[in-house]
């Protein structure tokens, strides 16, 4: 995630899943926690600008003007995003940034390992946790401490949440692989790391979430998705199996 991107299309279908995750009031609400991995701006391409999404206001005409709000704003970010409460008040955000611009590379390891223990801290008692970087779960092609490491979330990043008892919503944004192959390889890579038994997969827009239910989550979250795949959001969403 980077704050020139807040408001776009994705966080509009990021947060729109995430409430329907959370559940609404006289609801079991459970609690969302959201670790942004907050790469600083980047100028070199036109991602973030698509801000003009009217055909799907439909869907959450709320969070529709929201977020189209911020992103007409000089100050854009996940910050102002916060700040209009979208999600419940009972809400966990962590929004520190992490790049390695100007950090020797012996020094990279240390500054993550900072950074990750704030971030599970930040959402330590959060039922759902959504990592959301820039691209999504790591590649062989990129390394942890590389420039570009921190555009990227990794399984050893997720395994001590998943461990501890939350759910979790990753974040994965579509590349060149056909989406059936991509979406075959990761699911398959989350049930078999993380030792999860049921993997649910959401496309919306160039993106897909892996929604990853504790057993004892397992019965509320596939029926908040049913919910949201059969009411306004079913244009939106589409389920991956």
């Amino acid at each position: 995630m980077q704050d020139r991107y807040a408001g776009d299309v994705g966080d509009f279908g990021k947060l729109g899943l995430l409430k329907a995750l959370a559940g609404a009031p006289g609801d079991r609400l459970l609690r969302v926690g959201l670790i942004w991995y907050l790469f600083p701006n980047e100028s070199h391409n036109k991602d973030g600008k698509r801000t003009s999404y009217a055909y799907v206001q439909h869907c959450d005409q709320e969070l529709h003007d929201g977020l189209l709000e911020i992103s007409r704003s000089p100050m854009r970010s996940v910050r102002l995003i916060e700040e209009k409460r979208f999600l419940p008040d009972n809400t966990r955000y962590f929004s520190e940034t992490l790049g390695f611009s100007g950090i020797h590379f012996d020094a990279r390891s240390s500054r993550r390992r900072a950074w990750l223990k704030a971030a599970h801290d930040a959402v330590s008692d959060c039922d759902v946790v959504c990592v959301d970087p820039d691209n999504g779960l790591g590649t062989k092609s990129v390394g942890m401490l590389g420039a570009r490491g921190p555009k990227y979330t990794f399984f050893d990043d997720l395994r001590p949440l998943f461990a501890r008892g939350q759910s979790l919503v990753i974040y994965q944004h579509r590349t060149r692989t056909q989406l059936r192959d991509q979406w075959a390889i990761r699911k398959a890579q989350i049930e078999s790391v993380l030792g999860a038994d049921h993997v649910i997969t959401l496309k919306h827009d160039s993106r897909l979430y892996f929604v990853v239910p504790q057993p004892n989550h397992e019965a509320i979250l596939s029926q908040r998705i049913a919910a949201l795949l059969a009411g306004p959001w079913r244009g939106c969403f589409q389920e991956v199996a």
